[in-house]
């Protein structure tokens, strides 16, 4: 062991690779700076799997100790791992002509790293970006976000790569991070509509909501022939409570006369003797969502001597995530939703007489075919609402205000059935309060919800029941940054000490710990009306913020649960949050009433929601078989 480099050997010899970092942070303050220390930190670097600072740090030490070749070595082993092959010939080369230095012999065990010769089997492009996409698709995102960051380090005009570890923030709910990861890349990669797009989908999600659309227009304005930035505009406006229902209707309608397909030809018409008709539904990326498997219960009731269901879907139908549509179609196709042609052709190779699209604008390029007339019957169901009145879109199962009204099916199209957290499914038994809390307003607003509409209505409400608090379900807001923001929202109105975050795993712990779902102004969650009605918990609606979805007010009246729920105006929204506030016993009865009213009705009866969509799908067919 040498007496200069004792402790730091000793450190290594342990295994102590923090020891060993702590001590070069140490000794890089002194003014006699000694370079061995540069060598160190970037093999401890390596070692920690933090590669992008081995191979910057390499390089230092290779420039302030020129003769090790041992050094040389190291670089060309980093290099390799970095993606820098070029790199990892020339420090190859390079160490054939130096000579060893004997410190660095003497500190560091020759196998610590692995041989250059082996490491040469294993040259594959963008190495650090894949290490990222086998974390990311073992679900395991903090390591994604380590290596795409290092990729990014030494590649940092990628664009795969910063779209990579955006999408990874956005998985875990740190929209703000996201956004400061889009901002840096458009330092390096000006005017990239797509990530301007992000970006203002991400401000969207923060409440930011001119800023939002700032964002949307200038990523329009460098692609004005993308339909999927166009349609991110679209869809985002949807969340923000100031812009009115006409301004909505405007960008739906301009968005449909320009993206749609163009309708060519002769068009489909209904043959009025046939018996069975094919129904293909587009299902694209609704595996994971709530809706995907409500509509999967209506479907295994359906008449197969009448209708033969078709689903055009992401995979395979024997992959585990498409496993609940097994029995709701009687065929199935992979599609891939970036390719409108191909589908398409796939929906007329099945001589499709009804259409169903389930996307909307959330998979723009599997709407725009809708345009060319694909089948004598097209629909669009709930929730994907396009405003206005698309020509060749013949009707929308939706409640939504921006559907015209008779171009709208409106029934309980059950809105997440499967996915609600239940208790015994016998009894249907509701959430006990817990004992010994004060009255206690609840909310799951995301901060696109908790937009100033909102939080002005909120703050009226704790206003006049002063004993009250408000809790929030957390969504990222435990973060430095989020938490000051969320303060400063409550803030303005001296409010901020009466509102409080509990992060909970579910819903119906969440609800143990409140007497009163809010529900916030243009949410677009419209399950979490079912989720607290289900656990007990009444909760308040006003039908005006729910105007652009409709689905809130729609599970409230289908289900005769308005009384001092559902709220005409704003006004009536803080009366009907009030009188809960004093009504304790009602609000106790309610514990058990409510998910028995819940499971007693037609909610929870996937056959009567098949039938009614049925007699949808009936009337739209006589209607194209009257114009045929």
């Amino acid at each position: 062991m040498t007496a200069k480099y004792g402790e730091l050997q000793a450190f290594i010899a342990a295994n102590d690779w923090q020891g060993v970092i702590s001590i070069c942070e140490e000794e890089s303050s002194k003014e006699d700076f000694d370079p061995f220390y540069v060598y160190t930190r970037a093999f401890a670097a390596f070692v920690e799997d933090d590669v992008a600072q081995a191979f910057l740090l390499g390089q230092e030490a290779m420039r302030l100790m020129p003769y090790a070749a041992q050094i040389a070595d190291f670089m060309s082993v980093v290099s390799v791992h970095a993606g820098r092959s070029k790199d990892s010939y020339y420090y190859a080369k390079v160490k054939s002509t130096l000579k060893d230095d004997p410190e660095i012999a003497e500190v560091f065990p020759s196998d610590l790293i692995p041989k250059y010769g082996d490491v040469l089997a294993e040259v594959v492009d963008k190495p650090l970006f894949l290490r990222g996409v086998k974390a990311y698709r073992d679900n395991q995102i903090e390591k994604a976000e380590n290596w795409f960051r290092q990729h990014i380090i030494l590649n940092p005009e990628d664009l795969q790569g910063h779209q990579a570890l955006i999408e990874c923030l956005v998985l875990e709910e740190r929209n703000r991070g996201a956004v400061e990861a889009i901002r840096s890349a458009l330092h390096i990669i000006p005017n990239n509509p797509e990530l301007l797009s992000k970006e203002a989908t991400l401000l969207t999600q923060l409440g930011m909501f001119q800023d939002a659309a700032a964002c949307h227009r200038y990523a329009q304005r460098l692609a004005p022939n993308d339909a999927v930035i166009a349609a991110n505009y679209c869809l985002d406006v949807l969340e923000d409570p100031e812009c009115s229902m006409e301004a909505i209707h405007a960008l739906h309608e301009a968005w449909w006369d320009k993206f749609a397909f163009k309708f060519k030809g002769k068009e489909p018409t209904a043959d009025p003797d046939k018996k069975v008709l094919t129904v293909t539904c587009i299902v694209v990326g609704m595996e994971s969502l709530r809706f995907g498997a409500t509509l999967a219960l209506a479907l295994a009731h359906r008449d197969p001597g009448r209708y033969n269901f078709v689903g055009l879907g992401n995979g395979e139908i024997e992959e585990p995530r498409n496993s609940l549509y097994k029995k709701a179609f009687d065929d199935w196709r992979s599609i891939d939703m970036d390719d409108p042609y191909t589908l398409q052709e796939t929906i007329q190779a099945y001589d499709t007489d009804i259409l169903i699209n389930c996307v909307g604008l959330k998979q723009p390029e599997m709407l725009r075919v809708m345009g060319a007339r694909l089948a004598p019957v097209q629909l669009l169901y709930a929730p994907a609402v396009l405003a206005g009145n698309p020509k060749g879109i013949d009707a929308q199962v939706t409640a939504s205000g921006l559907v015209a009204e008779d171009r709208r099916c409106v029934f309980d199209v059950g809105y997440a059935v499967s996915n609600i957290e239940q208790g015994d499914e016998e009894r249907a038994v509701g959430v006990t309060r817990l004992i010994g809390s004060g009255f206690t307003y609840g909310a799951d607003a995301t901060f696109a919800e908790l937009n100033g509409r909102t939080v002005e209505m909120w703050v009226r409400i704790l206003n006049e029941t002063p004993d009250s608090m408000l809790l929030l379900r957390n969504h990222d807001f435990e973060k430095p940054e989020n938490s000051t923001l969320l303060m400063e929202k409550f803030g303005n109105f001296g409010m901020a000490h009466r509102v409080d975050i509990i992060a909970t795993a579910t819903f119906r712990e969440f609800a143990r710990e409140i007497d009163v779902l809010l529900t916030p102004a243009r949410t677009q969650r419209y399950y979490l009306v079912a989720e607290a009605l289900n656990a007990g918990v009444p909760v308040v609606v006003n039908e005006q913020w729910d105007e652009a979805v409709g689905a809130l007010t729609d599970i409230c009246k289908s289900n005769d649960m308005v009384e001092n729920m559902l709220a005409q105006n704003e006004d009536q929204y803080v009366e009907h949050a009030v009188q809960w506030f004093g009504d304790e016993e009602k609000r106790a009865r309610l514990r058990q009433d409510l998910p028995l009213k819940l499971h007693k009705g037609n909610y929870y009866n996937n056959s009567l929601r098949m039938k009614q969509l049925s007699d949808a799908l009936e009337a739209c067919w006589l209607r194209a078989v009257e114009r045929a």
